[in-house]
């Protein structure tokens, strides 16, 4: 497909079309750039292709769950260290997968069939886009990787904390409460919230 991003010789369909690929395989589009880029200096890269998360919560959070356990299948030797940011995943079939892949010391292709069966059609699809994908070729990558998608994960833990303490103040009933939900508030920001 990259290649043939670079084959439309008009800038404003080439950048329509990865936006439009970016939304169908659940990458974010900052890296589908960065591979038209690379595909057309001759596959020529500075360094290793990491895929960034959006700073979103939302869909992006999601791909990133899925990102987790593409790379704990692929990539054995990664599966204790993502085992850890197992908790922060909110859907819980894909929360099950998870575990169930870190557990494991079988290979990727007899752990696809059971993981495969409790996802839905866009995170199979998802995971399919990921594992067959440039972007986890080698441990230093499925590395940086993980730490990216663990990272998109928090932020949107942080910024559901942050909303709850906003609620919170919000609807205070006393100065107290209201004091009390502010320096929650402030000592979330001070985490990254």
């Amino acid at each position: 497909m990259i290649d043939l991003l670079r084959l439309i010789p008009d800038q404003l369909q080439a950048s329509a079309l990865m936006t439009k690929a970016s939304g169908f395989f659940g990458v974010p589009e900052e890296l589908i750039r960065n591979l038209a880029r690379t595909a057309a200096n001759g596959g020529a890269t500075r360094g290793p292709v990491v895929a960034r998360p959006p700073s979103g919560a939302g869909d992006g959070a999601a791909a990133a769950e899925v990102g987790l356990l593409a790379v704990a299948l692929l990539h054995p030797a990664l599966r204790g260290e993502i085992a850890a940011h197992a908790a922060m995943l909110e859907d819980a079939a894909l929360a099950e997968a998870l575990a169930d892949v870190c557990d494991s010391q079988e290979p990727a292709t007899i752990l696809e069939v059971r993981v495969a069966e409790r996802l839905s059609e866009a995170q199979r699809s998802r995971l399919s886009a990921l594992a067959v994908g440039p972007l986890v070729e080698t441990a230093d990558q499925a590395d940086a990787l993980a730490r990216d998608f663990a990272e998109a994960l928090m932020r949107r833990r942080q910024q559901r904390a942050m909303e709850t303490t906003r609620r919170a103040a919000a609807s205070a009933g006393s100065e107290d409460e209201a004091m009390a939900a502010a320096q929650e508030m402030i000592a979330l920001r001070r985490r990254g919230g």
